[in-house]
C-alpha cells in the first residue's frame, strides 16, 4: 500500500504566487495521471470482456434453465 509522501516545508516558498503555480502544476499532473488511469481501466475492461466471451461464449448462446 502506498504511504503519503512526507513533504519538508523548508524548501517551499513563502510567497503565495509561487505556491499557486505549484498547485496548478500538480493539478495538471494529476489530470494526466487520471487520463492514464482511465485509459488503462478501459483497456482492462475490454480485455476482461474479451476473456469472458472466449470462456463463456456470447450471451445469445447462453442456456437459461427454467
Amino acid at each position: 500500500m502506498n504511504r503519503p509522501a512526507v513533504i519538508d516545508r523548508a524548501p517551499l516558498p513563502n510567497a503565495v504566487e509561487p505556491l499557486q503555480d505549484m498547485v496548478l502544476e500538480m493539478a495538471a499532473q494529476l489530470d494526466g495521471l487520471r487520463a492514464q488511469f482511465d485509459a488503462q481501466m478501459e483497456s482492462l475492461r475490454h480485455q476482461l470482456a474479451e476473456l469472458r466471451r472466449r470462456l463463456f461464449g456470447p450471451r445469445s448462446e447462453a442456456m437459461h434453465p427454467g
